[in-house]
């Protein structure tokens, strides 16, 4: 099997711990004001402005009931080493919509969350991951494009979410990976409905409870049930998915 570039998970882990423990930026609320990068965002907003370029976040939220309309709107990053385009960090009921966030190390992470819904955005260029996912519940990522980055979606240790009608293309790994770390271990009952993997270097859909290509330790934790349907997977040079069957052809 090729070797498939891919951002270093340690990295992904001490970002965890220091996440959880640390928090988000001091809180401000933005009322009608442009905002610039590294704000913390504690009640609802409509982007009025571009930006970045951000060396480190461009917006943190940590706050309950926020809603972020981008309104077509550009956050870019620098490609600094743990820097978030937009995070959502112990947060419920987020809701972000129509952003294009480009050039981070995450340009998207939801972090220890609920019911947060990520809609009609693109992720782009991440020197990471476009999409990053952990120890977060019932969420709604849907429309959204990852494209160009070092690695798509990344799912991990995150249980009940819905995964829909999104694109990942042109990355250097996987389109969509599935994958487990700590303990307990959590990934089940997510739902990847009608997505799109195209020409990314790794395979389109990877799973790591049914089995471990996916480069990503531990060993591979069986029967965590996941549900894949209604995928396609165009040009991925590892093949359509591990295992098969989780998009077509």
């Amino acid at each position: 099997m090729a070797a498939v570039k891919v951002a270093p998970l340690a990295v992904v882990l001490i970002l965890v711990a220091s996440l959880v423990f640390s928090g988000v930026a001091q809180s401000t609320s933005p009322g009608a004001q442009l905002l610039g990068c590294g704000q913390a965002i504690t009640s609802s907003v409509t982007l009025h402005n571009d930006i970045g370029p951000c060396a480190g976040d461009g917006l943190d939220v940590s706050a309950n009931n926020v809603n972020i309309n981008c309104a077509g709107h550009t956050i870019t990053g620098t490609g600094t080493q743990s820097s978030f385009g937009i995070l959502v960090a112990g947060a419920t009921n987020v809701h972000v919509n129509n952003c294009h966030i480009i050039g981070f190390y995450f340009d998207v992470g939801v972090v220890s969350s609920a019911r947060v819904s990520l809609l009609n955005s693109v992720a782009d260029s991440a020197t990471g991951y476009g999409i990053w996912v952990f120890s977060s519940t019932e969420s709604h990522f849907i429309n959204n494009t990852v494209r160009d980055s070092s690695s798509g979606f990344l799912i991990q240790s995150s249980s009940n979410n819905l995964v829909q009608n999104n694109t990942s293309v042109g990355n250097p790994y996987n389109g969509f990976t599935v994958v487990y770390t700590g303990s307990p271990y959590q990934n089940q009952g997510n739902k990847f409905v009608g997505n799109l993997a195209e020409g990314n270097a790794g395979y389109g859909f990877c799973d790591l409870g049914q089995g471990n290509p996916c480069n990503y330790p531990p060993p591979p934790v069986v029967g965590f049930a996941n549900t894949y349907q209604d995928n396609v997977c165009i040009g991925n040079n590892l093949g359509g998915s591990y295992p098969a069957n989780l998009c077509s052809p």
